[in-house]
């Protein structure tokens, strides 16, 4: 909990996980000058703060909290994404097909075209050749 000095405005934060379940739940009130109170629920999973060896990465959890929250925006707006801003980080897949995004997965992760795979049987079917094993005797 904390009250700004100057304005009185507070803010509360509350957060809760469960067990077993990789995801953060943050509950945030704010009170405005006015009385008025505003919640934001948030739900994040804990792989978009930290890297592969546990390390915390701060900005993406500053971030989280300044596009948010509107009181921490205003105290620190350059961590606040705007909304155009994130449309282009996640809309540039959004209108792909999925033969588009697994061709560009695909060409990212080694130059592999989905020319190069055949994609006309949807179901595997087992081969017939191949070792057998022998009887014991």
């Amino acid at each position: 909990m904390g009250t700004h000095k100057t304005t009185g405005e507070k803010i509360e934060i509350s957060t809760r996980t469960e067990k077993h379940v990789p995801i953060y739940n943050v509950t945030v009130k704010t009170t405005g000058k006015d009385g008025k109170v505003k919640e934001v629920k948030l739900k994040k999973g804990f792989n978009g703060w930290f890297d592969k060896k546990g390390g915390f990465v701060v900005l993406p959890f500053q971030q989280m909290f300044a596009s948010a929250v509107e009181v921490i925006g205003k105290a620190d707006p350059a961590k606040v994404v705007s909304k155009e801003k994130k449309k282009k980080v996640e809309g540039g897949e959004a209108g792909k097909s999925m033969e588009d995004k697994w061709a560009s997965l695909l060409a990212e992760s080694g130059g592999i075209t989905l020319d190069d795979l055949d994609t006309s049987s949807s179901t595997a079917t087992p081969s017939k050749g191949g070792k057998k094993r022998g009887k014991k005797a």
